[in-house]
């Protein structure tokens, strides 16, 4: 194949690129890297042929350090290396797709984008997979992006430019930070092609149920981007984690830091109140009788937390169906049995009626119990966590 070969490669490229109106996924390296591919192979078999025996660097990609895993926690860049967009705090959502933009051709190895030529005309934005709760849909697709993240419902707009290698070339590409006005968030990897013109190269990472924010991006000096995500939009109980990104030769994948967040349980203030039991009367003498007696509990959850499970303990001298006068666990609920391993949780401002019934020495006239909340959860106020209470039998 001649150089002009290589042209009209080139021209067909990008006609059929331009031509076609739906946005496209491109691997980053785009056009250029089919005709560098095709360089190579007539370079190759130039080799072959004159019998020259040559070791070609299978592992160059992995030789970058690129793709890996980090050894040692994440590593970001200095300040410098990122651009806010807007002076407000940041989050993300997901997609991947290509669309082009007019800009100047950059010379050397840096083809990254300015926030005035990212936000200068349409560009391909990924499909927003979760938005959270919100009713609407984000706008995807060609987009005409905001200079600021200070945007509402479907439009999307750039809280942060990061400047950093996010393909298989040693050039500089640009990772946007995008937010979508409904509450959601999503890393894009943008570049160039040889004609100087802006692509999308894919989503690097997007929120989700279990990651619900993305609060800021950083260049990762292995290249890549490392991201500070959250498991809350709510920026005063956020628990942040920071996760790193990279181009491994196929697609963007996750190369450091945490997974998964741990799991946070919000105090949940459980309040006890019991109302007056009811004794039932037996006939003739009291000696060798029992009892029947049934007593209410109600449960209240007064926080707007889901609390976790919980039990009610006793104590107190009433003879129990297991034949002990302390019960540490639940007796008979009628319409909603309990294990052993105590009562499901409430919503928050949800509350329970418990009624037990038990049997005591039937010439018992007068005895006192205390009752008392058990839960697997912090509760911040413990003082309506326990009741005392009284059987009287006239």
């Amino acid at each position: 194949m001649t150089e002009h070969d290589d042209e009209l490669l080139i021209d067909r490229a990008f006609s059929d690129f331009t031509s076609d109106l739906a946005p496209a996924v491109r691997a980053p390296g785009g056009v250029r890297d089919e005709v560098a591919r095709r360089r190579r192979n007539r370079v190759v078999t130039l080799i072959v042929t004159t019998g020259l025996a040559v070791l070609l660097p299978a592992g160059a990609f992995m030789g970058t350090g690129r793709g890996q895993p980090d050894l040692a926690g994440t590593s970001t860049s200095p300040v410098p290396s990122e651009t806010p967009a807007s002076p407000t705090p940041s989050l993300s959502a997901s997609a991947t797709s290509v669309a082009t933009v007019p800009g100047s051709t950059r010379s050397g190895s840096d083809r990254s984008i300015t926030l005035a030529q990212l936000t200068g005309a349409p560009v391909a934005v990924p499909a927003w997979e979760w938005i959270g709760g919100a009713p609407g849909r984000c706008a995807s697709g060609r987009v005409q992006l905001r200079p600021s993240g200070d945007v509402a419902a479907a439009r999307v707009g750039v809280v942060t430019l990061v400047r950093s290698n996010l393909d298989d070339d040693p050039g500089l590409e640009t990772a946007a930070l995008l937010r979508c006005g409904y509450g959601a968030e999503q890393v894009v990897a943008f570049g160039r092609d040889d004609e100087g013109q802006i692509v999308t190269l894919g989503l690097v990472v997007a929120t989700d149920r279990a990651t619900p924010a993305i609060v800021r991006i950083a260049r990762r000096s292995r290249g890549g981007v490392t991201v500070t995500v959250a498991d809350t939009r709510d920026p005063e109980a956020q628990q942040r984690q920071e996760r790193s990104y990279a181009w491994t030769g196929q697609r963007f994948t996750q190369v450091g830091g945490p997974r998964a967040f741990t799991p946070v349980t919000q105090p949940a203030d459980l309040g006890l109140t019991v109302a007056e039991p009811v004794a039932q009367p037996v006939s003739g003498a009291c000696d060798g009788q029992l009892r029947e007696v049934s007593v209410t509990f109600t449960v209240r959850n007064h926080s707007s937390y889901s609390s976790g499970q919980f039990y009610l303990e006793w104590r107190g001298g009433a003879f129990l169906p297991n034949g002990s006068y302390d019960s540490p666990y639940w007796l008979d609920t009628p319409g909603d049995p309990a294990s052993d391993g105590g009562y499901r949780a409430l919503e928050g401002g949800e509350s329970v009626q418990l009624t037990y019934s038990f049997k005591i020495d039937a010439c018992v006239t007068d005895w006192g119990f205390t009752t008392d909340i058990r839960t697997d959860t912090p509760d911040p106020d413990d003082s309506n966590n326990h009741v005392t209470w009284r059987l009287r039998i006239q």
